[in-house]
C-alpha cells in the first residue's frame, strides 16, 4: 500500500496540501479518481504527514527528531483512520500536529520516531501510542515510508492497524500474572509453571525450602526436577508428564524426591 502511494506521489507531485494553503489544487482527474478510490476505500488507516519547513536528513538524529515534532502535521488521512480515533472523516484530521496526537510523553513514540529516522524513514510494524479526542489512548502498528527529494523529507506516507484491543488484553494478562506471582511467591507450597516442552516458566521460592535447590537452578536446568525424583518414582512421574501433555486436566500425583 505504501509503495503504491509513494509512486503516485512521486509521479504526480504533491497529493496532499493543507486546505488553507491551496484548497482548489487538484491532480488530473483520472489519476486523482484512482488515487482517491484507493485511499478512501481501503479498510486500513492511511495517513500522510508533511512539514512546515524543510527536514534535512543529513543533520543529527536528535535534530531531525525535534524538527519532525515541531513542524510535522497530518496533511491527509482516509476515513478508516479517522473512525479509528473517534472522528467521522479523514479531512477532520488535516492540520493536527504530530505533537498533539502522538505525544513525546509516551516512551514508545520517542523510540519509534528515532528508529524511523535511523532506518532512513522506512519502517514496518512500528508501534505508536496516539491520543486524539478526550485523551483516549489508542495503540497502532505502522508501516511508513518517506518521499525524499534533494536530501529533504517532503512527506511521509503510512498505513496502520489498530491493536488497542490486543494491548488492553495483554495488560490485563500482565496484571493477572503479577497478582498470581505475588500470591505464589509467598505460598508455603512449591508452585511451578511449565510449557508443553517442559521448560519451566515460573518456580516459587518455596522450592529451596523443600528441595534444597533455588529458583534459578530449576529455571536454568528444567530437567532438575526429574533428576531429584527417587528412582522408584520416576516411571509414575514420566507417565504423569506424558498424560499432561496429551490433555490438560487436574491430576494428582505423589512422588518422593532427594533433597540436596
Amino acid at each position: 500500500n505504501i509503495l503504491i502511494l509513494s509512486q503516485l506521489s512521486d509521479k504526480k507531485g504533491l497529493m496532499a496540501q493543507r486546505k488553507r494553503d491551496n484548497p482548489r489544487k487538484q491532480l488530473p482527474r483520472d489519476s486523482d479518481d484512482r488515487y482517491r478510490a484507493f485511499v478512501e476505500n481501503n479498510s486500513e488507516g492511511i495517513w500522510c504527514v508533511e512539514f512546515d519547513r524543510k527536514l534535512y536528513i543529513d543533520v543529527p538524529e536528535d535534530e531531525q527528531f525535534e524538527l519532525a515534532y515541531k513542524y510535522g502535521y497530518i496533511a491527509e488521512a482516509n476515513d478508516a483512520y479517522a473512525r479509528s480515533v473517534g472522528y467521522e472523516q479523514g479531512e477532520d484530521l488535516v492540520g493536527i500536529r504530530i505533537e498533539e496526537f502522538m505525544p513525546r510523553s509516551e516512551p514508545t513514540n520517542i523510540a519509534t520516531v528515532k528508529n524511523f529516522i535511523r532506518e532512513r524513514y522506512n519502517v514496518t510494524n512500528a508501534e505508536t501510542v496516539e491520543s486524539f479526542r478526550e485523551g483516549i489512548k489508542r495503540f497502532f502498528l505502522n508501516n511508513s515510508t518517506a518521499i525524499i527529494e534533494d536530501g529533504c523529507v517532503v512527506r511521509i506516507w503510512g498505513t496502520q492497524t489498530d491493536i488497542t484491543a490486543q494491548k488492553v488484553l495483554e495488560e490485563k494478562l500482565r496484571k493477572a500474572e503479577l497478582m498470581y506471582r505475588t500470591v505464589a511467591d509467598f505460598t508455603y507450597d512449591w508452585e511451578y509453571w511449565a510449557d508443553f516442552d517442559g521448560k519451566l516458566l515460573y518456580v516459587s521460592p518455596s522450592c529451596e525450602r523443600i528441595s534444597g535447590y533455588d529458583v534459578q537452578e530449576f529455571i536454568a536446568n528444567p530437567s532438575l526436577l526429574r533428576e531429584i525424583i527417587m528412582p522408584e518414582d520416576k516411571d509414575i512421574w514420566d507417565e504423569h508428564a506424558r498424560k499432561s501433555r496429551q490433555k490438560l486436566k487436574k491430576r494428582e500425583l505423589q512422588f518422593r524426591i532427594q533433597r540436596r
